[in-house]
């Protein structure tokens, strides 16, 4: 997650799906950033929805409002709006800013199990996502990822994981979903893996088998709600 990021299209969505999934399953929930340092890029600059109310507002009044105050009205680009705002309601956040270094990202990781405490829900939201056999843990870009270490550790302490996957134009979207959902799921060793998927990005969530049924019926209910703006998928490990 970058703060340039904040409030575009695709964080409308997310912050939606945990508004519901998370009064929904009922869980304690660790929303963990892993913030990024901005780089100037275009990216983030998809926020012409919220000069579209009469299409975007009705799948969260409450949410749109408060992004369009904040993004258009008073110009700020900050996860420290939406932590503050009391709209994420249940959440606790992991703010602290990751970087390369192998030592630092252990000290974040290491933070954040201490921070989540007993088996709850951990949302990972990584810049791109998954990580992929190019970057190594401990260089530059590592930031931008979830190891898969990393995923079996959270999974191993019994908490249920949320994970956001971008995907890149010309990438078969429906293809990389099956395949990192079964790789979720032989990871954690799990029969299933629900996709929330809001092209371009998806969710994954990969549910303990304690919190296996609040957890479905909750990401449904998110499918329901933002309709045809985030699709539910259930995909089952082979």
């Amino acid at each position: 997650m970058k703060n340039q990021y904040f409030g575009d299209i695709n964080d409308y969505r997310k912050y939606g799906l945990l508004r519901v999934l998370v009064p929904s399953a009922g869980l304690s929930t660790i929303v963990a950033w892993m913030l990024t340092s901005d780089d100037g890029k275009s990216d983030g600059r998809k926020i012409a929805y919220l000069d579209q109310p009469e299409r975007w507002q009705a799948f969260d009044s409450d949410l749109f409002d408060f992004l369009r105050s904040t993004v258009i009205d008073r110009s700020l680009r900050s996860i420290n709006e939406i932590q503050s705002s009391g709209l994420l309601l249940g959440c606790r956040f992991h703010s602290k800013s990751i970087d390369g270094s192998i030592e630092r990202r252990e000290a974040y990781f290491q933070k954040l199990w201490k921070m989540a405490g007993s088996p709850g829900l951990v949302f990972f939201d990584p810049d791109n996502g998954f990580e992929v056999p190019s970057v190594r843990r401990g260089c530059r870009r590592a930031p931008k990822y979830l190891y898969w270490s990393e995923f079996r550790e959270g999974f191993s302490q019994g908490h249920s994981l949320l994970i956001f996957q971008h995907f890149r134009q010309g990438q078969r979207a429906d293809v990389m979903v099956s395949s990192l959902a079964r790789k979720c799921a032989s990871t954690a060793e799990v029969p299933l893996v629900i996709v929330l998927w809001a092209s371009p990005v998806a969710y994954f969530l990969v549910p303990q088998q304690s919190h296996r049924m609040q957890l479905e019926s909750a990401s449904r209910r998110v499918a329901e709600v933002w309709k045809d703006q985030i699709t539910w998928w259930k995909i089952e490990a082979t």
